[in-house]
């Protein structure tokens, strides 16, 4: 009798020191984790997706309005999240500090510069070209915002 509770307080001290450690995985990329994604897509589509990303953090990503094409920005931030795209005209994919004067407007600032909060879908007319796109998270945000083009409705 006493070799088989010596047993079993044998085999509960293994499993209470073992069994903590089931399940846990170290995973860098916990959604507790501030992170910040921007992807130029082979589709011509750009995502960004932050997550409690900081002020200050951003990038760079790239798309191409063809003739008849608008642009379209669909946003889902949450309340409080604020990021700006500043969108300027490029001859290919370049740095902010490569990009020409002429691709701004006459005051030197991008053709387009967009606070973007909220939800919804928000569409502007650019000319036809590839547009570089400088993406700054203004207040701490989480969501995301995807840049599309389509037709233009005759």
């Amino acid at each position: 009798m006493k070799k088989t509770l010596t047993l079993l307080l044998a085999l509960v001290m293994i499993v209470a020191v073992f069994l903590p450690g089931c399940g846990k995985t170290d995973n860098a990329s916990s959604s507790d984790e501030p992170d910040t994604f921007i992807s130029s897509n082979e589709d011509n589509t750009v995502d960004i997706s932050t997550n409690k990303t900081g002020k200050g953090t951003g990038g760079l990503a790239y798309i191409t309005v063809n003739e008849g094409e608008e642009l379209l920005v669909e946003k889902d931030l949450l309340k409080k999240s604020q990021i700006e795209l500043k969108i300027f005209k490029s001859e290919e994919e370049q740095s902010i500090d490569e990009i020409p004067v002429e691709a701004t407007d006459e005051a030197g600032e991008p053709l387009l510069d967009l606070v973007v909060e909220g939800t919804g879908t928000d569409n502007y007319t650019l000319d036809p070209g590839t547009y570089t796109i400088s993406v700054i998270v203004q207040k701490k945000s989480t969501g995301t915002i995807s840049l599309r083009t389509q037709q233009v409705a005759a």
